[in-house]
């Protein structure tokens, strides 16, 4: 309990220029000298996790500054790689350009506890709700997807013009996604088990179209003020899709 209140007390640190300006470099990992393509640090534990171009995960105790496991990833590679809320479990995208699917890794004995298939092209962002079983991933593939850690299927997709930058709050309430020059926010609300949720955003940006498992309706939302604007039915017997021509 007392190391949890320190790391509290460490966090509500308010930050200033002074502050900023007085911080020197407090500790060096020289276990591996090569390029970092991700890193990431668990929210109540004082592990570090690190993705090289080695093709290897390095889980770090940044308390006392050392390397505590190295596991190869060298059939698919490693590019980014978060923490779940569990601080030996994280989720890391491949980078050998034939298989683009996540896997969630348990770093306790190597083992993988679940694949998420869905992009097609390679992951460029990754991100974990900490207090939640969600996450959020971007990829090349102009396609944003929420999974849910507990899940195969993905548990919603947004299809975006450009390349997709994604992040969860804390919370599990909102997340945002930039591309393209612009930056939205979305509410995360629960969808039921037996409807679609897929989107697109028109070529200018100003809306999204979106398709649901509710009555089989197409809305139209207008990104600046957040508000639907038309719907349509669809004549489908199935939730509809989507895609901007």
């Amino acid at each position: 309990m007392a190391g949890q209140s320190e790391r509290e007390q460490k966090v509500s640190l308010e930050l200033t220029d002074e502050i900023l300006q007085s911080m020197e470099v407090g500790m060096t990992f020289r276990d591996y000298n090569g390029r970092i393509s991700s890193m990431d640090f668990h929210k109540s534990s004082n592990y570090l996790v690190t993705a090289g171009d080695d093709e290897s995960i390095r889980l770090y105790d940044i308390a006392n500054a050392t390397c505590l496991k190295t596991i190869n990833s060298k059939k698919y590679g490693v590019d980014l790689v978060s923490f779940t809320s569990h601080p030996l479990t994280v989720v890391y995208s491949s980078k050998n350009g034939w298989d683009e699917s996540l896997r969630l890794l348990s770093l306790h004995d190597n083992k993988y506890l679940r694949y998420f298939k869905g992009h097609h092209d390679r992951v460029v962002s990754l991100s974990l709700c900490s207090r939640k079983e969600y996450l959020i991933s971007g990829s090349l593939d102009r396609a944003v997807l929420l999974w849910d850690q507990r899940a195969d299927k993905c548990q919603g997709l947004l299809r975006v013009q450009g390349r997709p930058a994604a992040a969860y709050d804390d919370q599990g309430l909102v997340f945002a996604i930039a591309f393209g020059g612009y930056l939205s926010t979305y509410n995360v609300k629960p969808v039921s088990s037996n409807s679609t949720l897929e989107a697109s955003f028109g070529p200018e940006g100003t809306y999204v179209i979106s398709g649901s498992g509710d009555g089989n309706v197409y809305y139209a939302w207008s990104v600046w003020s957040g508000k639907e604007v038309a719907s349509w039915m669809s004549s489908q017997a199935e939730p509809p899709g989507l895609q901007e021509a």
